[in-house]
């Protein structure tokens, strides 16, 4: 996996989480570390896109999961044979590699399985009882002349794929026929011999009509052996080795196609690492073979490789908790935290920084480094980050803002050129995120996700200009509320409604009668939500008021 370390927000981005992530990255990249990449783990919105058209800035990388994939480790460039590959090429690249196998594909690079040493081993040294098969060849002559890297005198059918019997004619020339003979023996035309400079055994082998002969050691052909040979159609060639070694040679120029291991390990790119690990028992020591569609061979990699896998790295903004964390951040290198809410169930092997401030945004405590640093902040960064602070405090007039948040809007309106009244106008005097989109986005869109006590619930937020048009579309915002909830095996859900221009709130919650029971905010029977008068945070009023819920 690429060195880049993912800065990133929860899921369903709101506009602090995406400012303060692209802030922070380019806070790294000025501070000397451009390998830290701003990034999302969920849908824009139109509010989102607003700030960032208005701040010339683009929507951060889309990362929705950082678990690994077999993908990510697989080695792309590796050796591999074809089905007419010879026993003798897959041990010269097993040696020459240092490799335990080698994968054969066939014309479609479709994975046929693989040729291991072990196999290579049982074949060339046979159970004792099996001299038949110690002497066995098939393959054609053409291999075992590439094998032997052998000069050809005179050869026929070279390229007829055939089953053939290696002998060493070392022997008087009357025994050697009678070995030719003898009970074990093979027909004439299906032995090699392989002989020195013994022109009594050449004549005989030519005389008994063999497949070929092989004269080792380097030694000269007599012409009128050749010619005899030429005449009864048995091939000669020679080669530099001597007798013991070519008859192994000769041997390993038999196709390894029958060798080969079908039983291997395959899995697909996008399997998961984490499941191999839970399976090390059926991988150990095994080459683990990636293969796509219709088992087209794609990469290779080893459990050792598994061993010296680099864990993606995040930086998390706006969030501590994994229930809100990109898919597979529990498998990650989290290596900082840069948040302003509860402390939740995150947890690192190694020392981090984590900066938590009771602030109203995270982009204050972005703005803070900058100004600590003394790194100069451009004015669309300076916008971005006074969006973020505007909307997490509703300019302030949440009871979550504090002199920190004013200090860096009064900072940050210089550097922009801009007012943070104009600009929470601009941001929240914009379509409906009701009319504006489908409603399923309404719950989907800013939904965060808590767990207390063991159990699980989920609060929505959303702002608006007035009730209007949350009056106006209430069964069906209660219905894809109540869907959210089972689809996601919840125990309650909520939606908070915020009015900006009155700071009030209504608050819709689908939930069991006996938790409903004790809430105790009055409750509009007709519409069937809660009225919270002047209660505007998730955060800091609503979050504690809910969890309290649960303890009692």
């Amino acid at each position: 996996m690429e060195d880049i370390t993912y800065i990133i927000g929860h899921k369903n981005p709101d506009v602090d989480s995406v400012c303060s992530a692209l802030a922070y990255a380019e806070f790294k990249r000025l501070t000397g570390r451009e390998n830290f990449v701003a990034a999302r783990c969920g849908n824009s919105n139109s509010r989102i896109d607003r700030v960032l058209a208005r701040f010339h800035s683009q929507l951060p990388h889309f990362v929705g999961d950082v678990r690994l994939r077999t993908k990510d480790i697989m080695k792309t460039e590796f050796v591999k044979m074809g089905t007419d590959v010879s026993c003798f090429t897959v041990m010269a690249a097993i040696d020459r590699h240092d490799f335990r196998s080698i994968p054969i594909l066939d014309e479609n690079s479709v994975l046929q399985g693989e040729v291991s040493v072990f196999d290579l081993g049982e074949f060339f040294i046979p159970h004792p009882q099996s001299a038949r098969d110690a002497r066995r060849v098939k393959a054609t002559l053409n291999d075992v002349i590439k094998t032997l890297n052998a000069a050809v005198r005179c050869v026929f059918d070279a390229d007829k794929d055939e089953e053939m019997f290696v002998r060493i004619g070392a022997m008087e020339v009357s025994t050697f026929g009678s070995i030719l003979g003898g009970e074990n023996a093979t027909p004439p035309e299906k032995n090699l011999i392989v002989v020195g400079d013994r022109f009594d055994i050449q004549i005989k082998a030519i005389q008994l009509g063999v497949r070929a002969i092989i004269i080792t050691g380097g030694y000269d052909i007599d012409p009128a052996v050749v010619e005899m040979a030429r005449a009864k159609s048995v091939s000669v060639l020679s080669c530099k080795y001597d007798s013991a070694t070519t008859a192994l040679l000769v041997r390993m120029a038999t196709r390894a196609l029958p060798l080969v291991r079908k039983n291997v390990a395959v899995v697909r790119s996008d399997c998961l690492l984490s499941k191999i690990a839970t399976r090390a028992k059926d991988f150990f020591e095994k080459t683990i073979y990636v293969c796509g569609d219709g088992g087209k061979l794609e990469g290779l990699f080893s459990n050792t490789d598994l061993l010296n896998v680099s864990k993606p790295k995040l930086v998390l903004v706006d969030h501590n908790e994994l229930s809100q964390a990109v898919t597979g951040a529990d498998e990650a290198e989290i290596v900082e935290i840069i948040d302003h809410h509860r402390l939740g169930a995150a947890s690192t092997q190694m020392p981090i920084l984590f900066l938590n401030k009771p602030v109203g945004s995270t982009c204050t405590i972005i703005s803070q480094m900058f100004r600590r640093s003394g790194v100069a902040i451009s004015p669309d960064i300076a916008g971005l980050l006074c969006s973020g602070i505007v909307c997490d405090t509703i300019n302030l007039k949440s009871p979550t803002a504090t002199a920190d948040d004013a200090a860096e809007i009064a900072a940050l309106e210089k550097i922009a050129n801009i007012k943070s009244d104009g600009l929470a106008d601009f941001i929240f005097g914009g379509d409906s995120v009701i009319l504006s989109g489908d409603i399923a986005e309404v719950i989907t869109g800013d939904c965060k996700r808590y767990e207390e006590g063991g159990v699980s619930f989920s609060v929505s937020q959303i702002e608006e200009l007035d009730f209007s048009n949350f009056n106006a579309n209430l069964g069906r915002i209660r219905g894809e509320l109540a869907k959210y909830r089972k689809e996601h095996g919840l125990y309650f859900s909520a939606l908070f409604v915020t009015n900006v221009m009155t700071q009030d709130s209504l608050l819709m919650v689908c939930a069991p009668d006996d938790f409903l029971q004790k809430i105790n905010y009055a409750k509009d029977a007709d519409r069937g939500v809660y009225e919270l008068p002047k209660i505007v945070s998730r955060k800091k009023q609503l979050i504690p008021y809910l969890s309290a819920l649960l303890k009692d």
